[in-house]
């Protein structure tokens, strides 16, 4: 196919595509041509004796979860001077195209020609002390793929270690990656633009190779300066030329700002924008363990201050205040804190879970702030610090399953929701019933759907 290989040298190259780029790259070993290119693999062809071993070799295609296996395949350079080998780098490669839809108005993703719908969160920095490294970020990411998340966004580029790339590559997951530009109002603009371009280049340099790639964008809630906007989308176009770039995370063709605070089931399905939203959260309470790791036994009961400095305060965009007003309409006054942490994972579960259930109307996607936490916090996570899951894990996981049975809060009706590429037939659906102790009730009603 051809315009999968222009693409291929373009970016590999970085000059115009003619026969002394091809001969460049396959001095370098590259493969570049290939004859076919469907949703399982592609064959390469190559003229070079040196790989022989490789003509018409297929090689399965890198998918995100949910849509397949990311494959992964050894790649790397060797620079020579005579027959000494001066340098090496080697890295692990996936073979997979990514392509977008309405990028200024609704945009939507399409990974080897397939359509997907991005689910997951926002994370910032993996750590607040950077201890984080291979096994660490492994186990996070590894979490979200168990969440059947397909996206993380990397959030005003706030992480840039390589081994979250190469988890997310290993994973199956994709990076939305943004560029160092905070909201206008919580960040300046840079006063060296031509010091943020040099950086900008040397990034993009650096994490190309990654098939986890899915998209650069410019700024957090707003837009760059038009000088650095033209600049990073010709830089994007130069140096990564099949990746797209949209200029702010919440405008345009995506949606964000929150809401961040705890609300009723009912309105996440009455609330949404139909594009794909970029920020969505609310508070999550860590298991009583997890409490008692983070606050002083003078902190940990009655919610005080020892609460607040760890994120649960009753202002602000969390706002607790609403999330113990949900706890005090279901369960009334909890006397003390493993009570309250144990009834609190009702809410993290029931609002997680709604958000993506919700998110799905239009299955045009939500990433939520956050899935994962840099520091021992009580809101915008999935699990918690000490890599400890809530119930908000558990409900993420059921709501992002690709074949998904799920009760709309809003209009009282039992869906079905299909992401996979495959119908599904012969279905039956049993509801039961579950007391809050886990013991199930004796009825059970079931419901089939069959073949056309």
């Amino acid at each position: 196919m051809q315009s999968f290989a222009y693409q291929v040298k373009s970016e590999l190259c970085r000059v115009p595509v003619q026969r002394i780029c091809c001969a460049r790259a396959e001095a370098y070993g590259v493969l570049l041509y290939c004859n076919t290119f469907n949703a399982r693999e592609i064959r390469i062809i190559t003229e070079n004796p040196e790989f022989a071993q490789l003509q018409r070799q297929p090689m399965h295609l890198w998918w995100p979860v949910g849509y397949g296996k990311p494959h992964l395949y050894h790649a790397g350079f060797a620079l020579l001077e005579g027959s000494e080998q001066i340098d090496s780098l080697h890295y692990q490669a996936g073979i997979r195209q990514m392509t977008y839809k309405e990028m200024g108005t609704r945009l939507q993703f399409f990974v080897n020609h397939r359509r997907v719908v991005p689910l997951g969160g926002n994370w910032g920095f993996s750590e607040t002390n950077l201890c984080y490294r291979g096994r660490e970020y492994d186990r996070a990411v590894r979490y979200h793929k168990e969440m059947n998340f397909n996206m993380i966004r990397n959030w005003v580029g706030q992480t840039g270690d390589r081994e979250l790339y190469e988890a997310c590559d290993r994973h199956g997951l994709l990076l939305w990656q943004d560029f160092w530009l905070a909201n206008p109002w919580d960040g300046p603009d840079p006063y060296d633009n031509r010091l943020f371009m040099a950086n900008a280049e040397d990034y993009i340099r650096r994490i190309r190779r990654h098939a986890s790639i899915a998209i650069y964008v410019g700024r957090n809630e707003g837009y760059p300066p038009a000088e650095l906007d033209s600049a990073l989308r010709r830089q994007v176009d130069l140096l990564h030329p099949s990746l797209g770039y949209i200029s702010s995370s919440a405008d345009d063709g995506v949606s964000g700002h929150g809401p961040y605070r705890a609300v009723e089931a009912e309105e996440y399905f009455t609330s949404q924008s139909h594009r794909l939203h970029s920020e969505r959260g609310m508070p999550n309470i860590p298991t009583i363990e997890s409490l008692r790791r983070m606050l002083s036994p003078a902190d940990l009961w009655p919610i005080g201050e020892g609460w607040a400095q760890h994120d649960f305060t009753q202002k602000g965009a969390q706002r607790g205040s609403t999330f113990l007003d949900m706890m005090q309409r279901r369960f009334g006054p909890a006397v003390d804190a493993r009570q309250f942490a144990e009834g609190a994972q009702w809410i993290n579960y029931d609002g997680y879970r709604a958000m993506y259930e919700s998110a799905q109307q239009d299955r045009q996607g939500l990433l939520i702030w956050m899935s994962h936490p840099a520091w021992p916090s009580m809101v915008w996570q999935t699990y918690d610090y000490y890599l400890e899951p809530t119930a908000a894990y558990f409900g993420a996981r059921k709501a992002c399953e690709p074949l998904h049975i799920m009760y709309n809060a809003h209009t009282r009706k039992v869906q079905v929701v299909n992401i996979t590429p495959v119908t599904h037939c012969d279905m039956e659906a049993v509801i039961e019933t579950i007391d809050m102790r886990g013991n199930y009730r004796p009825r059970a009603v079931s419901a089939r759907r069959r073949r056309p």
